[in-house]
């Protein structure tokens, strides 16, 4: 059989493995990245979890036990060098709250700082940040950084207030970041609408000479120098509203490329990664169509997913976009999601319960690589935006014993991460639907 489909990458799904007690970030949500000058990444993160919280034999944290600092970023060195070892953390100087892995700091009163999307320029970075308490935001700041010298993992960073915007948060500008041909950056936003169901999505701009002042925002027909702040004005401006519950957007080969997460945060039933394109900066996105299906569990509960980001840097030569999400932990209310000290969730049947560790797995950034063909983006090369994957069931999969009366098993000879699968009995009646995860090969 052949298919022509998005599919899960797992050397980058393994990249987001930085089990290092002395290394840095080790498991985190977000996951944005900034392509640089020198051919480095610098990735982003939130929430982040320090290497030294992990335990010494089984790579887990502690049940009782939080993350470490509110965000990081770290270097990867190369777009085609996958190695965690590899990448490690940038600090800072002067951190006001003293953890100089934390790069964004979090304002007096408030209990986050939420860094994302950004541009290189001139060798500084410029990246939205989103201040707030809990999980609501009320203000959205920009972060200049640089290193504090050159090649040195010590950076500056300098907080400023986005021009036009200062307490306004309706709409979100960190969705994207485009360093545009014409001189300047667009900064595209989000606005959720319908309890998440649906999302809207606008663009500001500002001049690649002028990074932290005069900020202008589409208004349908031309720059404004306020944001949209009525219903009308909202109409007027958005370049798509559909399907979905966060977003992302970024440039690929001469399109502008969108793409959005149906509502992850809690369990619901479609659970779909869409995708739409546009010809310009502010021209409206198609209609969005869904590109891949998330199939994340933990211990057979729905996990918790948001936070897209599309990263066009990493080409692969086969003409496949990467784009990423993050998982934490599940999306079902009151779920036990701790282990024991092996990573064990049953053990002999039973169930652990109140568990003293939890796996890190589920709060990591997870790869997925969708052909430009799906997306409608152009090849590279004529002929090269069709991937072709042949599977044959009968070579990868063993079934045993086949009919069977109380135990099967199902062996591959490669991971299956995200494939799901049904058993049934001889009268064609469903026994059992699962979903494989992780590294198994035997279900």
């Amino acid at each position: 059989m052949m298919y022509h489909c998005s599919y899960r990458d797992d050397k980058v799904v393994r990249f987001f493995e930085r089990n290092k007690k002395t290394f840095g970030s080790a498991a985190f949500d977000q996951g944005s990245s900034i392509a640089l000058s020198n051919g480095k990444t610098l990735w982003v993160t939130q929430d982040s979890w320090d290497g030294s919280e992990l335990t010494t034999t089984k790579n887990l944290f502690y049940s009782s036990w939080f993350f470490m600092y509110g965000n990081s970023m770290f270097l990867q060195p190369s777009i085609t060098d996958w190695t965690p070892d590899n990448a490690p953390n940038i600090t800072r100087l002067k951190s006001a709250q003293s953890r100089p892995k934390q790069i964004c700091d979090i304002q007096p009163n408030q209990s986050f700082a939420w860094p994302s999307n950004g541009v290189e320029i001139d060798g500084k970075v410029y990246l939205s940040c989103g201040e707030g308490s809990g999980l609501s935001q009320t203000k959205q700041t920009i972060y200049e950084i640089s290193p504090s010298a050159q090649g040195s993992l010590v950076w500056n960073s300098i907080r400023h207030v986005a021009p036009g915007l200062s307490n306004y948060v309706t709409v979100n500008y960190s969705t994207g970041m485009v360093k545009a041909d014409d001189g300047y950056v667009y900064v595209y936003g989000s606005r959720g609408v319908g309890y998440g169901s649906h999302i809207q999505i606008f663009v500001a701009r500002f001049s690649q000479t002028d990074p932290l002042d005069n900020w202008t925002f589409w208004d349908g027909t031309t720059w404004a120098v306020k944001p949209p702040t009525t219903d009308a004005e909202y109409s007027k401006a958005m370049l798509f509203e559909g399907l979905g519950a966060s977003a992302a957007v970024s440039y690929v080969n001469g399109k502008y490329v969108l793409i959005t997460l149906d509502q992850g945060f809690w369990a619901t039933t479609d659970r779909y990664v869409r995708g739409s394109i546009s010809d310009s900066p502010t021209s409206a996105f198609a209609e969005s169509k869904k590109i891949y299906a998330i199939r994340e569990y933990i211990y057979g509960a729905k996990a918790r997913y948001y936070s897209p980001n599309i990263h066009p840097q990493f080409t692969n030569g086969l003409d496949e976009l990467l784009f990423t999400y993050s998982l934490n932990y599940s999306a079902e209310d009151n779920f036990d999601i701790t282990v024991n000290a092996n990573g064990e969730k049953i053990v002999n049947g039973v169930r652990v319960l109140k568990g003293a560790y939890i796996d890190p797995y589920f709060y990591r950034v997870k790869g997925v690589r969708v052909p430009y063909s799906v997306l409608g983006i152009p090849a590279t090369e004529p002929g090269t935006n069709v991937v072709e994957t042949k599977l044959d069931a009968k070579e990868v999969i063993v079934i045993s014993p086949n009919p069977a009366k109380d135990v099967l098993n199902i062996r591959s000879k490669t991971f299956l991460d995200g494939a799901s699968y049904q058993v049934y009995n001889v009268m064609g009646s469903l026994l059992k639907r699962r979903t494989a995860y992780r590294k198994q090969s035997e279900y």
